[in-house]
């Protein structure tokens, strides 16, 4: 009984092992043009999820989409708010922290802030992300975080997000761009509810301000805290005027321990052609002969370090109906009795594409360029173009 339960034990436990170790399903390979090929699959049976999923996210902060300057987003202050940000200058001692739920054991990749440095353009100026993680709210001065770089830059890029910090009447102002400040951190976090603090440091003398979460018709935007160094303690992050608490937007990215798919790599006749690994579920092999098969395979990337590779799909990239195989190359437009007479047989070269849609053969209701003996103005070396509303030559 006793090896008939080790046997039956060990069928399921490799099982689970096989279940996470699948290659890519539905490998599929498309040609889209002469000189390109899409690759696309879906998840691996067994895994939910792609890398760098995001395990939590309250990055809430448009409430105007596209009413900025050059159709830009909005974050605006509303219901009577006078807060833009809060003073989150590392340097000076300043934080802001809020908290976030795993609801499973995670790798935490990454996190991501935001924050604006008053009169910058929009090339970010943040230089510097210093952040820590609490299993506990952070208030009581003794507590330890359970992973920290309060003195270790660990920003990894920074980017516009396409968002303006305005007021409720200026959606047009443009001298508060909010940046995205990425974090690495790197560290596998058991499930719980945690607390992260942040601070910024910018290359300008603005603060770095940190944007409060901002979700319209709301006023009070979550439970977020800030860090004051001249009274030394932490308290509720709210707005001037309302009073409310606001929250802290940011973004956690990494995988669940459970579904530890990391992403995929892609193979070209048995060659890797990506240079990072690839997080979603397509890519695009570009800057091939046209006419040519080529044959692809996915991998599947795990953090245990185990791959697990597709089958081959292939396909033929498409013809270039425009190619000019020799040089010089002329096209004179010399020859008569290509016009409306000859619709829809119209001989044009392979190349051009007609200007009309219709199926109809009245030159009355044809728009397309052809060449016609009968106009004055249409001979060899010009083309004419018949209308409803006239005749047009070039």
């Amino acid at each position: 009984m006793k090896k008939i339960l080790f046997f039956i034990v060990a069928l399921l436990m490799g099982v689970s092992v096989w279940a996470q170790t699948n290659p890519p399903a539905d490998v599929t390979a498309t040609a889209m043009s002469n000189t390109k090929v899409k690759i696309a699959w879906n998840t691996p049976a067994g895994t939910t999820q792609p890398a760098r999923l995001n395990l939590f996210d309250q990055a809430d902060m448009v409430t105007h989409a596209g009413a900025g300057y050059n159709d830009a987003d909005v974050s605006a202050c509303y219901g009577g708010q006078t807060q833009w940000g809060s003073n989150a200058n590392a340097h000076s001692k300043f934080l802001l922290a809020d908290d976030f739920t795993l609801t499973g054991a995670a790798l935490v990749r990454e996190m991501e802030f935001y924050a604006y440095q008053t009169g910058s353009s929009t090339t970010s100026t943040f230089t510097g992300c210093y952040v820590s993680i609490y299993d506990t709210e952070p208030i009581d001065s003794t507590v330890v975080p359970v992973w920290s770089s309060d003195t270790t830059n660990c920003m990894t890029s920074t980017s516009w997000t396409g968002i303006y910090r305005t007021s409720s009447t200026a959606f047009t102002d443009t001298t508060r761009p909010i940046m995205r400040i990425v974090a690495g951190i790197n560290t596998t976090l058991p499930a719980g509810n945690y607390w992260v603090s942040v601070g910024f440091t910018g290359s300008i003398a603005s603060g770095p301000w940190g944007t409060p979460r901002a979700v319209l018709g709301e006023v009070s935007t979550g439970n977020a805290i800030q860090y004051l160094p001249s009274e030394g303690a932490w308290g509720p992050w709210r707005d001037g005027a309302s009073l409310e608490q606001l929250g802290m937007p940011f973004i956690v990215r990494g995988e669940f321990v459970s579904d530890n798919l990391r992403g995929f790599n892609v193979y070209k006749d048995n060659n890797q052609i990506n240079t990072t690994l690839v997080e979603g579920f397509s890519y695009i092999d570009a800057n091939l002969e046209e006419e040519t098969e080529y044959c692809y395979s996915v991998e599947a990337v795990y953090v245990s370090g185990a791959t697990a590779m597709s089958d081959v799909v292939c396909a033929t990239t498409l013809y270039n109906p425009c190619r000019i195989v020799s040089m010089p190359y002329s096209e004179s437009f010399d020859t008569y009795g290509t016009g409306n007479s000859a619709y829809p047989n119209v001989a044009y070269p392979t190349c051009w594409t007609k200007i009309n849609t219709t199926t109809s053969t009245s030159t009355s209701t044809l728009s397309y360029p052809y060449i016609s003996s009968t106009y004055s103005k249409s001979s060899p070396g010009s083309l004419y173009m018949y209308a409803a509303s006239g005749y047009f030559t070039m």
